[in-house]
Parts: C-alpha cells; structure tokens; sequence
C-alpha cells in the first residue's frame, strides 16, 4: 500500500505546476518538462488568436483597423472604429469567439501590442507579448518555434526599448526590432532579452520576452 501512495504522490508531482517564486515575486521558475508543457499552451492559444483575426477579415470582412481586442478580464482595449455588433471582436461570441487568456503562471504581463514591426517592412504590426518570463520557459519557446539563437545557445539581447501599446485600432510608427549581434530577417515568432518594455521612465529591463506576429502590415 505504501508503494502504490508513493508512486501516486509521485505522479501527481509529475504533473502538477508548483511554482517557486523569485524575490520580486514577478514571475515563476520552471523545470524543463513544466516549460514544455507551458509552451504548448501559449503557442496553442498565440495561433489561436492569429486565426481569429484572419476569420475576422475574411468572413466578417473587419478591416485591420475594426479589429478589437477588447475583453472583459483586461482593460485599455477599446477601439472606437470597430463595429458596434462586436463582429470584429476577437474576444466575442459574434466576433472571434475566443477567450482571453493572462497565463498569470507564467507571466505577468501579457499584451496584444501596437507599435512594432518585425518583418522590415516598417509598417506597424500587431504582435502578442509575453513580458518577463523564466528563462528557461523563454528557450523553449524559442528551440519550439526555431528563433534566433546565439552560438552560445542563449537567446538575443533588444538593444532598443520595445514597445508594447495596447492595439486600439490604431497603427502608430512602428519601431523596428535591433537585436545585438543579429544579421537577417527576424522570423514571426521569437524570444528575446529586452532591454525595455515601456516608455521613459523606463520601469524594467533585461527581460526574457517572447513575441508573436498576429498581424504582418
């Protein structure tokens, strides 16, 4: 009997997600079976919401400028020029159908952000953040979805201050990704240490953060 609750304990400490906190409390710190398993999920959902916004301008013919992150769990996503029926929204029933997600296990910021272009075009794209994440979690996103890595096998380093602006339906001028030591095209998805996530003052830096292109503009 002592066997079978041993092996029982065991498995349900396989499974479940306990969290050691850092000092600052900000985010976890994960084993490398418990990032994988994170990974998944935010991956999953990222794509999720990529589609969404593709359903959303091919079938409720939205306009890039209709679509609405708007949700009822996270503030500062109203946009005014989205149509009032709420078929642009992607956190809608009459719209994407999704629901909106923090991953608060993970990280302890999460945007839907304006302001950024990835791909070089220099148009503003629509990208989803993952702010302040364990650094292990950060590798696994990044080996998952091939981003760019050094020969060291760390990950890159934003030489810039990222911008991470709720997308309200406006595009701003986007700022453009410079990462040190970096040559080439950055790819759709990846995860970086970046140096800033918010205007002067800038508040934190040097953050493993993972990045996600919804919208290429």
């Amino acid at each position: 009997v002592l066997v079978i609750i041993l092996i029982v304990v065991a498995l349900m400490g396989a499974l479940a997600f306990t969290f050691t906190r850092n000092s600052g409390g900000a985010k976890p710190l994960l084993t490398e079976g418990q990032s994988k398993i994170a990974a998944n999920q935010i991956l999953k959902y990222a794509k999720s919401v990529e589609n969404a916004v593709k359903q959303l301008q091919l079938i409720n013919q939205c306009s890039e400028s209709e679509i609405s992150f708007e949700n009822t769990t996270v503030s500062g996503y109203t946009n005014a020029t989205a149509p009032s029926d709420n078929s642009c929204h992607v956190f809608d029933i009459n719209g994407g159908g999704l629901a909106y997600q923090t991953f608060e296990k993970f990280t302890p910021y999460v945007a839907f952000s304006k302001g950024n272009n990835i791909s070089g075009t220099g148009n503003d794209d629509i990208v989803f953040h993952l702010i302040d994440i364990d650094k292990t979690l950060c590798k696994t996103l990044n080996d998952t979805v091939n981003g760019p890595t050094q020969g060291n096998g760390n990950v890159y380093t934003e030489t810039g201050s990222q911008r991470n602006l709720k997308f309200n339906g406006f595009y701003p001028t986007a700022w453009t990704y410079n990462l040190s030591g970096f040559t080439g095209t950055l790819p759709s998805k990846f995860c970086i240490i970046q140096r800033c996530y918010a205007s002067s003052p800038c508040p934190n830096q040097n953050m493993y953060s993972f990045t996600y292109q919804i919208h290429e503009r």
